[in-house]
């Protein structure tokens, strides 16, 4: 189980990555001011850790589905924590 820290430290890392890839992936829009992650522990074991709404809530700003953008941030998420891990 992860701990709350441990989650607060992602949920950091994890908005900083979304700000980069809607950055350099809708460069004529502005990234939300304001927006909830919702990183939330995962009920089962089977679904991973933790989970997030954010790809749901880019997609309506960005105008692209939300699996296009859930598979840009995990890929750039991946890539920021190579070798860190």
């Amino acid at each position: 189980m992860i701990g709350k820290d441990i989650a607060k430290q992602i949920e950091k890392l994890l908005l900083n990555v979304c700000r980069e890839y809607f950055h350099n992936n809708t460069p004529d829009l502005s990234f939300p001011e304001k927006i909830d992650l919702s990183l939330q522990v995962t009920r089962e074991a089977k679904h991973g850790d933790l989970t997030s709404n954010i790809a749901m809530r880019l997609a309506s700003y960005g105008k692209t589905s939300p699996a296009v953008i859930g598979e840009g941030v995990i890929a750039a998420f991946k890539e920021k924590i190579k070798g860190h891990l």
